[in-house]
């Protein structure tokens, strides 16, 4: 009996860690500890667990304080970074801590060779424009 139940628990052990790698290494995240790079000077950059924001020489400054956290996925392609944000929102009236209102999604476009950006813009706004070849990257 004790033998069967060492068996049952080292294969649940290893079916939860190859699901816990699969999560790690699978190409659809980002595993942003502090910064991420995307373009030489377009960077993703992590401060806690949701305030996640975009910096570098975007938008109309070259001291761009970023889209603001926090910034779910982003996908890029040669011509565009185009990033899907959240608003932050309390987690409850008890007490101060930040989660992500998904209620809401804004996006961003960023043309990677001119530096504009327009957003933040709705997500039919975004499909409007058609911009194709974008693979969105859950970052965790």
């Amino acid at each position: 009996m004790k033998k069967k139940l060492i068996a049952v628990m080292l294969i649940v052990f290893i079916i939860v860690t190859l699901i816990l790698l699969k999560k790690h290494y699978d190409n659809s995240y980002i595993n942003l500890d502090l910064k991420y790079y995307i373009t030489e000077d377009i960077y993703l950059y992590r401060t806690s667990r949701y305030m996640i924001t975009l910096k570098g020489e975007y938008g109309d400054s070259n001291d761009n304080e970023g889209i603001p956290a926090c910034i779910d996925s982003v996908g890029w392609n040669e011509k565009y970074i185009v990033i899907l944000q959240y608003n932050l929102k309390k987690e409850n009236e008890h007490n101060s801590y930040l989660i992500p209102d998904k209620t809401q999604s804004n996006y961003y476009i960023i043309d990677i060779k001119t530096k504009e950006m327009i957003g933040p813009i709705s997500k039919k706004e975004y499909q409007d424009k058609k911009i194709e070849n974008i693979k969105f990257k859950k970052i965790i």
